[in-house]
């Protein structure tokens, strides 16, 4: 299967769900977010993880999102200049 995971970072939770290519939900779930970059890391790569065969990964993140690398990361401090490659 080809399906896309899209990822919400958010102050409180992660959410995420993985969709086919028409966009429809086939699962979704959240997990709490953390204070702890490498915590939050190890989240991030354990929901990754998880799923098999993606085609693309989607992320969403608080502040500005310019040339992939994240400006004004809110109340979660550490996102501010992480650089999520597009691959």
């Amino acid at each position: 299967m080809n399906n896309y995971l899209s990822i919400d970072i958010g102050g409180t939770n992660i959410k995420y769900a993985l969709l086919d290519k028409a966009g429809n939900i086939i699962k979704k779930d959240r997990v709490s977010s953390t204070q702890d970059k490498n915590e939050f890391l190890k989240k991030i790569d354990k929901i990754i993880n998880s799923f098999e065969n993606l085609k693309g990964i989607a992320f969403c993140a608080p502040g500005q999102v310019l040339n992939n690398i994240i400006h004004f990361g809110g109340s979660l401090t550490y996102l501010d200049g992480m650089n999520f490659p597009a691959r």
